[in-house]
C-alpha cells in the first residue's frame, strides 16, 4: 500500500510539473551531463537547510557542531517526523516541499528517482575537492546508483551514512573447543558442505532430543540467509531491472534454495527450521553460551562487549556454494542521505554532504555501531591504538567483507516485506510436506509477479 500511494502521489506531482526536469528553483536537471565541472560555491546570504536525519539529538547537537561553526551562514533546521516517516516523506515530496536533505532507504528510492524528486550527484562528486565517488565502497553504488538498466549503474543519488555486512559468522571458541571442532578460517569461506559437516559436530541435546546448545539457527532476517545462498550459487531472484521474479526458472536458484532447506528439513537436517520457536533470539543465546554460531554484522561486536565481555568469540565469512561459489557479504538493509531536487540551496546541501562524508564518517568509524562508507575511514579503523590484536584482525576482516558486499535482491515495484511473506508462506508448505519445492517456487514466482504487476 505504501509504495502504491507513493506512485500515485508522485505521478500526480509529475503531471503538475513540480519536479519536471528536476528542480525549477535551483535550475538543476536530472539530465545533467555526467562529469561536468560545476561551481560549488555556497549560495550567498543566510541559508536555512531543512534536514531530516533521524539520528537523535547527539547528531544534531553534537556531531554537527563543527559544521555549524565552520559555516555560520548555514543554519540547520531539524525536521521532526513522528510515526511512519516513509509515509510523511511521500506526502511532503508530492506537495513539493520535501526537506532539503533527508534519509532514504533502498525500498522507495527508484520511484523518487524516476519522478525527479532526488538531485543527481554525479557532477558534485566530480567537482568536489573533498570526496570523489570512487572514494566510496562499491555497496554504495548498488543502493544509490541507477540507470534504466538497473541498480548499481548510471547516476548516483546519495550515500550510506553507515552500513555493515549483516550475515557473516560469529562463533563461540569455547564451544568449538569442547566439541573438538577446528575453528573456521577468517580468510577463506567454507563451502555449504563444510558448513553442514561442522554443524553436525556442534550442539548438544538432552535425552528427550531437546536442544541444550544449538549449532546455529537462521532466525535473524532468515530470507536474507536464503538470498545469500542464491547469490553465492550464481542464481537470481529477479531480472536485472527488478521487473520480473525468476526463482522458478533459474536452476541455480532452485539448487541454492534446496541446499538451504536441506539444512533445516528432513532426516539429515542439522539445525532447527527457521520458523521453529527457540528460547531466545540467536544473538542472546550466543551471548549466553547456548549457541555455537550466530550470524550478524559489525554492529554485534558492541553488543558482545557490553553484554558478554567474557565471550570468547571468533569470526568467519558466510559459507559459499560448493561449486566455487561467490563470496557474498550480504547486506540486509541500510539507509543513507539524499538531496531534494527542489532545494533552493543545492551547494549548501552538498557542503553538508562533504562534512557527512569526512568528519562524520570518522564518528561512524569510532562508534562501533556501523562501518563507514568511505574506504579510507574503514581502513583507518584498524590503526586505532586502543584495539588489541584480535580486534585489529577483525577490522581487516571487515575490510575484506566490504569488497564482496551485496545488497539483498530487490524489486523497485514491490515491498520487500511482501516478498518475504510470499517466500515464508510457500516454503512453510514444503516444510510440512504439503507441497514439493518445484511447486512452491512456481507459486512464489507467480505470486510475486502478480504483485509486481499490480504495483506497476
Amino acid at each position: 500500500m505504501l509504495r502504491k500511494l507513493l506512485v500515485v502521489l508522485l505521478s500526480l506531482t509529475a503531471l503538475s510539473g513540480i519536479y519536471a526536469n528536476g528542480s525549477q528553483d535551483s535550475g538543476h536537471s536530472n539530465n545533467m551531463v555526467k562529469g561536468e565541472k560545476i561551481d560549488l560555491t555556497v549560495e550567498s546570504g543566510q541559508i536555512e537547510l531543512d534536514v531530516f536525519l533521524p539520528f537523535g539529538s547527539d547528531f544534531h547537537n553534537g556531531r554537527l557542531t563543527d559544521f555549524k561553526a565552520a559555516n555560520p551562514n548555514i543554519s540547520i533546521r531539524e525536521v521532526e517526523i513522528a510515526g511512519n516517516f516513509d509515509t510523511k516523506l511521500i506526502t511532503m515530496a508530492a506537495a513539493g516541499n520535501a526537506p532539503d536533505v533527508f534519509v532514504m532507504g533502498p525500498q522507495n528510492i527508484l520511484t523518487f528517482i524516476r519522478h525527479g524528486v532526488l538531485l543527481p550527484l554525479d557532477d558534485y562528486f566530480e567537482s568536489s575537492e573533498v570526496v570523489k565517488r570512487t572514494d566510496l565502497l562499491p555497496i554504495n553504488e548498488e543502493v544509490f546508483g541507477w540507470s534504466e538498466d538497473g541498480f548499481g549503474e548510471g547516476s548516483i543519488y546519495g550515500f550510506a551514512s553507515g552500513w555493515s555486512p549483516d550475515l557473516f559468522m560469529y562463533y563461540n571458541r569455547d564451544l568449538f573447543d569442547k566439541a573438538g571442532v577446528e575453528y573456521p578460517s577468517s580468510d577463506k569461506p567454507m563451502t555449504w558442505s563444510q558448513f553442514r559437516a561442522m554443524l553436525q559436530k556442534l550442539g548438544e541435546k538432552d535425552s528427550s532430543g531437546n536442544w541444550l546448545t544449538y549449532p546455529t539457527v537462521f532466525d535473524f532476517v532468515p530470507i536474507q540467509h536464503l538470498y545469500s545462498y542464491i547469490l553465492s550459487n550464481g542464481g537470481s531472484v529477479y531480472t536485472k531491472d527488478g521487473g520480473t521474479c525468476v526463482v522458478a526458472d533459474d536452476s541455480r536458484t532452485r539448487e541454492a534454495i534446496q541446499a538451504w532447506m536441506d539444512m533445516q528439513i528432513g532426516p539429515d537436517a542439522v539445525i532447527p527450521y527457521f520458523e521453529d520457536p527457540i528460547p531466545q533470539q540467536s544473538s542472546q543465546m550466543f551471548q549466553s553460551g547456548r549457541m555455537a554460531v550466530a550470524f550478524g554484522g559489525s554492529w554485534a561486536v558492541k553488543q558482545y562487549w557490553d553484554k558478554a565481555p567474557g565471550l570468547n568469540w571468533g569470526y568467519a565469512p558466510t559459507p559459499v556454494a560448493d561449486n566455487g561459489g561467490e563470496n557474498v557479504a550480504m547486506v540486509a538493509g541500510m539507509i543513507g542521505q539524499v538531496i531534494s531536487a527542489r532545494t533552493r540551496y543545492p551547494n549548501a546541501a552538498w557542503k553538508l554532504f562533504e562534512y557527512l562524508l569526512t568528519e562524520d564518517q570518522q564518528w561512524v568509524a569510532e562508534s562501533g555501531m556501523a562501518m563507514p562508507i568511505r574506504r579510507n575511514y574503514l581502513s583507518e579503523m584498524g590503526s586505532d591504538p586502543t584495539l588489541n590484536d584480535h580486534m585489529k584482525s577483525f577490522v581487516k576482516f571487515l575490510g575484506r567483507e566490504a569488497e564482496t558486499a551485496r545488497l539483498f535482491p530487490r524489486s523497485p515495484y514491490i515491498p520487500d516485506t511482501a516478498v518475504d511473506t510470499i517466500f515464508r508462506d510457500n516454503l512453510r508448505e514444503v516444510y510440512f510436506g504439503n507441497m514439493n519445492l518445484d511447486a512452491a517456487l512456481q507459486k512464489i514466482q507467480t505470486e510475486v509477479n502478480t504483485e509486481i504487476g499490480d504495483w506497476k
